[in-house]
């Protein structure tokens, strides 16, 4: 879930000194839904969420970057320290969004650029705006295997939904060994260790999930804090 990823993303920002967040994203569902998870979470935690701005996905998000420039240096001028920018855009959008911040004058030092997991894409990795830029994944370790397997077997390299997949029957299969799936145990606090690492669902259906997070250098993008391995009770 998009909002899991955004809370992962925020705490370990804020683990790191960073109170102050603000949010520049597309005119989508998707977008809407990770700037209220980002302004729940804020609320929540009692960090600020200075300003949220919204581009068509289809235009330039000139004007929008703009405006939120001119509110990270207001922010950086009255010490706020360093701000979170959460970004939630994906391939050459992102390429074209992200440096708008550059070019609007804001020093990438003084911020820290905040993703979910569509940033997990090699692809993006280059561009020098994301340097440092901090996103919410799946931990990549624990799909080695996985990944080694599929590869064998078919040549090529497995896609996320095949490893979701691949976790999802193997629960089934697991929890129908009696003959039967009770509901205690699809709803085990406990949780689930799979392909993209320990899982459990709550009681609304959703899932919850122990993501890493992951740093973007030029070299790659290489975990920072891996995800738990045991959910905390309650």
């Amino acid at each position: 879930m998009p909002e899991e990823e955004v809370v992962r993303v925020m705490g370990y920002a804020a683990t790191r000194g960073t109170r102050t967040f603000v949010f520049l994203g597309p005119d989508s569902a998707y977008g809407r839904q990770v700037e209220a998870a980002a302004r729940a979470e804020a609320a929540r935690n009692g960090w600020r969420m200075a300003a949220s701005s919204f581009y068509s996905p289809n235009e330039s998000a000139s004007a929008e970057a703009r405006h939120i420039a001119s509110v990270i240096r207001a922010e950086s001028s009255a010490g706020s320290g360093r701000i979170g920018v959460l970004m939630p855009e994906r391939g050459v959008k992102l390429l074209a969004v992200a440096p708008l911040l550059v070019v609007n004058g804001v020093d990438l030092g003084r911020i820290r650029l905040l993703g979910t997991s569509i940033w997990d894409d090699p692809s993006i990795w280059r561009e020098p705006a994301l340097e440092g830029a901090l996103f919410a994944a799946t931990d990549p370790d624990n799909a080695s295997a996985f990944r080694d397997t599929y590869r064998r077997i078919y040549g090529r390299a497995p896609s996320d939904l095949a490893a979701v997949a691949y976790d999802a029957a193997s629960l089934a299969i697991n929890l129908s060994a009696d003959g039967r799936v009770m509901h205690s145990e699809v709803t085990d606090p406990n949780g689930f260790m799979g392909v993209n690492g320990l899982f459990r669902f709550r009681l609304d259906g959703t899932a919850e999930r122990g993501l890493a997070i992951k740093e973007i250098r030029a070299s790659g993008a290489s975990v920072v804090e891996k995800g738990i391995t045991q959910f905390p009770p309650g």
